[in-house]
């Protein structure tokens, strides 16, 4: 469903990449490209929220421990 995305936390990876769509699948609009996570723990916070209208869809590579910051 609808809604804002403001940040994403990275609790901990290996080798984790990240890529965002506004859909249900790997399909439709592209809200975050491929985005390769740095060594250490993170939090991304974007300037101001995204907004999702279909659905946030993840792709993940790699693995991690993310936690996003959504309403």
């Amino acid at each position: 469903g609808q809604g804002l995305l403001y940040g994403i936390i990275v609790n901990s990876h290996s080798s984790g990449t990240i890529k965002l769509w506004d859909a249900l699948s790997a399909t439709g609009l592209v809200l975050m490209n491929t985005y390769t996570f740095p060594t250490v723990s993170q939090v991304i916070m974007f300037p101001t929220p995204i907004n999702f209208y279909i659905g946030l869809y993840l792709t993940l590579g790699g693995t991690a421990d993310i936690t996003f910051l959504i309403n």
